[in-house]
Order: C-alpha cells, then structure tokens, then sequence
C-alpha cells in the first residue's frame, strides 16, 4: 500500500531517491553489479513510481541514474514521461563485491568470506570496495549536487543504505549496527533535503513510497 505524500515544511531542494524495480534474481548468488533482467512486473511497477513522482514538487530536476540497466530503463522511462534529462553517474553503482560478484556464495573459499564477514563494517571484499569506501563515494554524489534544483537519482539498495546513514547525521567513525535495519524495498521513493551535512537536522524525510504489495 503506497503512502500518502504530505507537504513539506520547509523550501530546501530534494533530492528524491529510488531504487530501481524487481529484477529476475536467481538464488545463492553473490549479486552487486552483476547484469539482472527485469521483472515482468515492471510496467506496473514504473507507473506506480511515477504517480507517486508527479506528486512531488520537482520542477527543474535532473536525473540521475546507476550505469546499470535495471536503472538505466528506469531513468530513461521516467525522464521521457516528466521531461527531465537523464545522465549516468557511477557514483550510483551497486556495492562493489569485486571477485565475488556474480558467483555462487558456496563457490566462494570461506577463507576469503569469514574476514570480510566477521568485519563488514570496515574490511573491503577482494578486488572491491569496503562499506566506507561505498559511503564516501555517495556523500561524494551528494556533494556534487547544484544547491538550487532538486535532483532525481535512480539506485540500488546499497546507495538508499549509504543515503539514510548520511542523512540520518552519521558523522565519521559513527556506528553501522543499524545500518540494514530500515526496510527499503524495491520501487522506493525516499526524499532527502539538500545540502547534505553530518547533523541530525538533516535526517531524511520519514515519509516514503514503495511499489511492494
């Protein structure tokens, strides 16, 4: 059931993000960055995502998108129906699993997943990133962003993850405990005020869409 827009109370410029549709995921595999088809609920998915868009004061915006495909349509689709242009920003990939991606985990040596698994928080996957290297590169796209025009991004999980953690007023060296607490499904709509800065006066919105029945 899809949450009602409520106004705003203040004229700051959003940044509105979303995760992209339901994709064709096989099980057991380690999935960042690797290709996936989207599902056959896309359509239905997408104009759930625009309805709830076209209720949102985005006059001027950009969007921009993940490089990969289940994104890619996404943002082309949206652009084309609102009349946004639509760039590509790799700031807005997938966490980067580097060997692992695309493998089956019973595949993966436990040697090589235990001390990455005993430290998520801080240790980078082989060939890839850690969650802080991940963090930094999306407050890096945060702060890239023009003060004045709100901004559209079309992401992954991991991005939304990254964005309620800074937004939330996450300084450095702050705690990632809670980091996968709050449900982010796929399809949702979450509405940050911009500029980015590390206080809670900056937490996200609390109200949200999502496209999950």
């Amino acid at each position: 059931m899809n949450t009602p827009i409520h106004p705003r109370q203040d004229e700051s410029p959003l940044l509105v993000a979303i995760r992209h549709t339901r994709v064709e995921k096989p099980p057991g595999m380690c999935l960042g960055r690797t290709p996936l088809p989207l599902a056959e609920s896309y359509d239905q998915e997408r104009k759930v995502i625009l309805e709830n868009l076209r209720k949102i004061p985005l006059a001027g915006a950009i969007i921009h998108t993940s490089p990969l495909e289940r994104c890619r349509i996404l943002a082309g689709d949206l652009g084309s129906a609102l009349g946004y242009a639509v760039q590509e920003d790799p700031q807005l990939l997938e966490f980067d699993y580097g060997l692992w991606d695309g493998r089956p985990w019973e595949d993966i040596p436990r040697e090589e997943t235990h001390p990455w698994m005993e430290n998520w928080q801080t240790h980078p996957t082989p060939g890839g990133e850690s969650l802080p290297m991940m963090i930094e590169r999306v407050r890096a796209f945060c702060a890239d962003l023009p003060g004045d025009t709100p901004t559209l991004a079309v992401t992954h999980e991991g991005v939304l993850r990254c964005l309620e953690y800074l937004f939330a007023g996450s300084g450095a060296g702050a705690g990632l405990e809670n980091f996968f607490e709050r449900p982010l499904p796929f399809g949702v709509i979450r509405r940050y005020p911009l500029p980015l800065c590390c206080s809670s006066q900056a937490a996200p919105s609390r109200f949200s869409f999502h496209v999950e029945r």
